[in-house]
């Protein structure tokens, strides 16, 4: 791929100052130069500060080898403050530039017919676009229900994406190889003896029937209320799921050992759901994972394909890495996207472009693929992080280092 020999530096500066660009064509050679940089614009959710190694105070160790070399090889700007601390908001101000309050999105949008991102707002995407790039996303949006509220709806000329986070939606079966000794080491900061022994207890059979909990266990106060109580209503019903309309086929799963009371409370859960955002039928809404040519090339339709349904969260990252390896290669070979006449008479023989990945991960549910379950190196040390962080964490490295091998490869 052609890009600035300081790419790094470069890219952060114009995320800022071209996120208010005018909505107007920009002439060859631009400010942008002869030979713009591409952008890539990664965006994880629910991560913090210690969330990698090479932040001080992390107590991953080597766990983010990929990102740990991205921190070292580039400018690190440490004194980030994002401008929400829940998905919708943060995403909206995030690609807009504008505090997402200024139009609406104060809280994590929710099924049905509630706040998205205004198609009044200029997105990062539709500044870029009308500068010259090609444009694509892979991940999650959580910006809006619907094919009107689409990615491809605001400048992005791809999309692989997801509607909203994990634990909006029910899932196939997690497949959990972790034992109880994992599970154990942890509680061993949860409470008395007899609160860990009910926590590990939880989480075991959680692991058995394939899910685990969104957002912890509960305060220890708390936890005798809810301790027989599991939210095995998460995963879908054992039945074959149809696809909500979207074209493709819905994938079939092995039924969960779990009972006619949690299957009902699964069932209604996501009934209500799916009548919310007005989908026909009387079937669980599960998520889909869709892809998107805005463009409509070579494709009778420019209606989201639905790719995989129910789409399960430890099989996203490597795809959204092939997708990013295979999109990437395509415009830099000018196999999609070609650059304008304009662009060509400036003399650039590619298009530039713009990427936002937005893996889910590593918000809850952790649900790590299984070649990722692994044990901690030392099952006393309460220091350690839980198994399941750790080992969502590495897989989202795993991600990243997929993409970093494509954004350094030669042209």
């Amino acid at each position: 791929m052609r890009r600035s020999p300081h790419y790094r530096r470069v890219r952060h500066a114009l995320l800022v100052g071209l996120a208010c660009a005018p909505a107007t064509p920009i002439s060859w050679p631009n400010e942008l130069g002869r030979s713009p940089p591409n952008i890539l614009l990664v965006n994880l959710d629910d991560a913090g500060y210690g969330d990698l190694a090479a932040n001080e105070g992390s107590r991953l160790g080597n766990n983010t080898p990929h990102f740990d070399r991205l921190a070292n090889e580039s400018l690190r700007l440490t004194d980030f403050h994002s401008a929400a601390s829940v998905c919708s908001p943060s995403r909206a101000s995030l690609l807009t530039g504008r505090w997402a309050l200024r139009f609406g999105i104060q809280h994590a949008i929710l099924h049905g017919n509630g706040p998205s991102l205004p198609h009044a707002e200029q997105t990062i995407a539709e500044a870029l676009k009308t500068a010259g790039y090609a444009t694509a996303m892979a991940g999650k949006w959580h910006l809006g229900n619907g094919d009107s509220n689409h990615p491809s709806t605001h400048g992005f000329d791809e999309a692989l994406t997801v509607p909203w986070t994990t634990d909006m939606a029910c899932v196939e079966p997690w497949p959990c190889r972790y034992d109880k000794a994992v599970f154990a080491h942890g509680t061993l900061s949860a409470g008395t003896p007899q609160t860990r022994r009910e926590y590990t207890a939880a989480l075991e059979r959680m692991c058995r029937i394939g899910i685990q909990p969104a957002a912890g266990m509960g305060k220890p106060q708390t936890w005798h209320k809810r301790k027989n109580d599991l939210p095995t209503e998460a995963l879908c019903p054992p039945r074959s799921l149809t696809h909500c309309g979207g074209r493709g086929a819905a994938r079939a799963y092995a039924a969960p050992q779990w009972d006619a009371k949690n299957v009902k409370k699964s069932v209604d859960r996501f009934e209500q759901i799916a009548r919310s955002d007005g989908i026909a039928g009387t079937h669980a809404l599960s998520t889909a994972l869709t892809w998107t040519n805005a463009s409509c090339s070579g494709l009778d339709s420019c209606a989201p394909l639905t790719v995989e349904q129910p789409a399960a969260p430890w099989r996203l990252d490597e795809k959204y890495a092939a997708f990013f390896d295979g999109y990437a290669r395509r415009v830099a070979s000018a196999q999609s996207h070609q650059p304008s006449d304009a662009q060509r008479a400036a003399g650039l023989v590619t298009r530039p472009f713009f990427f936002y990945l937005a893996p889910i991960q590593p918000h809850g549910p952790w649900l790590p693929a299984p070649r990722w379950q692994r044990r901690p190196s030392d099952l006393n040390d309460r220091k350690i992080p839980f198994a399941g962080y750790l080992d969502t964490m590495a897989e989202v490295d795993e991600m990243m280092g997929g993409v970093s091998r494509r954004v350094n490869s030669k042209p």
